[in-house]
């Protein structure tokens, strides 16, 4: 787990390995924030072999973020 920041986002990103009795080899890449008092958490999951792919994407869609403000 590391602090990382993305345009409009600042939290913790978590990349885990692990293996599923069923599929195999997994890779979870998550980013988690707070809005406003709301955890928000993003999760991308995939095959450990498609790693290098999940992690373009999350890191691709983080950047595209952009945040409302509900004046709250």
């Amino acid at each position: 787990a590391r602090e990382r920041e993305y345009p409009a986002l600042h939290g913790i990103e978590v990349r885990l390995r692990f293996i599923d009795k069923s599929e195999g080899p997994i890779y979870h890449h998550e980013f988690h924030t707070l809005m406003g008092n709301t955890r928000v958490g993003f999760h991308a999951i995939c095959a450990v072999a498609r790693a290098d792919y999940c992690d373009s994407w999350m890191e691709a869609m983080l950047e595209s973020v952009k945040t409302r403000n509900f004046g709250t």
